[in-house]
């Protein structure tokens, strides 16, 4: 009678290695876009266009400063968003031209698609007219 004799193989395969690689770099990746913070980039002029729709559907007045966005309620400016603006140096309403002060509420959205300001000047020197 003939005994069959195996080997033990003392290693792993290439495809074993290849789709442990695989899991790991799937699940790292899936995990880095789970933890890490979203930067929600918003233009000026979005969040301009986005206040005045809203402005014009609530009848509300809303204002715009450096630091945030207010709303108008019984003559009390309240926060209704953290916004970064400080990148914008001036503004112009009526012809003339104004240094933004950083508490300044600089642009006012009014209902009826009105706006309080014509242009800005941002602080790399262009000018975005409204």
């Amino acid at each position: 009678m003939r005994t069959l004799v195996t080997q033990l193989s003392k290693g792993f395969t290439l495809l074993e290695i290849l789709v442990v690689l695989f899991v790991i770099s799937i699940a790292s990746s899936s995990f880095y876009l789970l933890f890490r913070d979203p930067v929600q980039f918003e233009s000026l002029e979005a969040k301009i266009e986005q206040y005045l729709e809203l402005s014009m559907y609530t009848g509300n007045i809303y204002g715009i400063s450096q630091t945030g966005i207010f709303l108008n309620y019984e003559g009390e400016w309240i926060l209704t968003e953290q916004f970064d603006s400080s990148y914008v140096r001036s503004y112009e309403a009526n012809g003339w031209a104004q240094v933004i002060d950083k508490s300044e509420l600089y642009l006012f959205i009014y209902p009826g698609q009105e706006l309080s300001a014509t242009a800005f000047e941002l602080s790399n020197g262009e000018t975005v007219e409204l």
